[in-house]
Formats: C-alpha cells, structure tokens, sequence
C-alpha cells in the first residue's frame, strides 16, 4: 500500500472508524513516507480529541510491540491492526500515546495533570496540551515532570519584588522546618537551586517534585506527599528559619 493509499484511506471517517473501533475522525496528520503515518483522532460526534492512530512499515514494525505491551500493562485502551503488506495500523488513548506515555505518567505522579483534564491540543507523539484549573500545561517527550511541577507553580504565583515578600513565605535558599503530621517527625530543609541540593544536609532541589511543592507556601501551611516507597507524608511548614528576602541578603 503506497503512502497516498494510506492517508486515503485514514481521512475516510467509515474506514477510520472501523479500524480503530471508535467513531472516529482524523484531526492531524503527519507523513513520513514509506515509514509512518501519525494521525489525531477526534470523537466523530463531538470533535473532543479521542486518541491517536499510526501506521507503520515493516522498517518501523517493531516499535508496536513496547506501545502494546505498556498499553496492557496499565490497562489502557490500544488496537492493533494488519494493514495487508506488512502495513499495521495501532491506535489507542492519549495516554497510550507511544512517545508521550513516559511523560504523561511522570507528570500525573508530579501531580501537574490528571486523566480528566480538557485536552486543548494534542500533536501524537510530540506534545499534549491541557487545561489544569486556571492553567495550561503542555508536556513534550523528554521534559521533566518536576520541571513541569514548577512551571505550574510559578504559573500561579503573584510576583512580589524582594522586599515586599512576607518573612513567613517559603522562597529560593530559604531554610524550613517541616513537621510531617503522619508520624510527626521534623524535617530541617533548605531550598536550593539544583546545582546545590544535597539530600545528606537537607539541600532539596527546587526542581524535585518536594520542591516545586514546597515553593511558596506560608508559614502553617502542608503539603501532602508520598515518600519513596508509597509512604504518605503531610509535610507542614512550622518555622522558617532563614528568608534571603527578610535578612536582606539578596545576592542569594
């Protein structure tokens, strides 16, 4: 089946359809001749973004096999179909989506997004785009979800010149006590920049997901966490110790 063949017949909503067994439209196309044709999916009803399809070449075959083994995996929706000649069309969910999947899964532990945000773009394979409460969040391959965590922190955040920053507001290099009210044990930290973390003295890196986190909350205020391992934790902030911004140290 040649190329054109392809595309013909991924824009035919019937043939689309009954190959991916969803009523189904193509919304985006990307061609890469004789090796893959990457498609968006839209509900064929309501024009919502419903997924992705791909078809592959015998040279590009074998990238089906780790798509559908972490789609069943996590129980997530993905078909794969024989095109004739070698040819395999597969399609499933966004979070299916065979280069995105590692992205999205970290971003969703990092707490940035979450299976039911309102998709607003979807390009397969390369980004997704989706509204996260009064924010947007767009996840590419390869960007770190805690890198995503921040910039949805900072995305929200009131931006104060340094000496009008309230002395009980966690900010960059200031030094905490954390009470963790689970198993009510203290925590000393200092939030740094990632050059200077070191989790021996305390020194959390303001792009771990506890990080991002703990940027600008007040005095009181906690953060529920999950430890390495699963542990639960409810991380609250009862003493800052050091502020940059209320010793009038700047240069930090």
């Amino acid at each position: 089946m040649r190329t054109d063949e392809v595309v013909a017949l991924l824009l035919d909503p019937p043939s689309i359809s009954e190959l991916t067994g969803r009523e189904a439209v193509v919304s985006r196309l990307r061609i890469k001749p004789g090796v893959s044709v990457v498609a968006a999916l839209a509900d064929a009803r309501t024009g919502a973004t419903d997924g992705w399809a791909r078809v592959l070449w015998p040279a590009s075959r074998a990238k089906t096999e780790k798509a559908e083994e972490r789609a069943v995996r996590r129980g997530q929706r993905y078909r794969l179909r024989s095109l004739g000649g070698d040819l395999v069309l597969e399609s499933g969910e966004v979070w299916a989506d065979p280069v995105l999947a590692g992205a999205l899964r970290g971003a969703a532990r990092a707490g940035v997004l979450a299976v039911d945000d309102p998709v607003l773009r979807y390009n397969p394979a390369r980004r997704l785009v989706v509204r996260r409460a009064a924010t947007t969040v767009r996840v590419a391959a390869g960007v770190d979800p805690a890198a995503l965590a921040l910039d949805q922190e900072i995305g929200r955040a009131t931006v104060l010149a340094p000496e009008n920053m309230p002395a009980n507001v966690v900010t960059m290099n200031s030094t905490l006590v954390c009470v963790d009210d689970v198993t009510g044990d203290t925590h000393p930290l200092t939030l740094v920049y990632p050059r200077d973390a070191d989790a021996a003295t305390g020194k959390v890196s303001v792009l771990a997901p506890v990080g991002s986190a703990l940027l600008g909350l007040s005095l009181g205020q906690q953060i529920d966490w999950q430890a390495p391992g699963g542990r639960p934790m409810r991380l609250r902030v009862v003493e800052i110790r050091y502020q940059p911004e209320a010793a009038g140290d700047l240069t930090h």
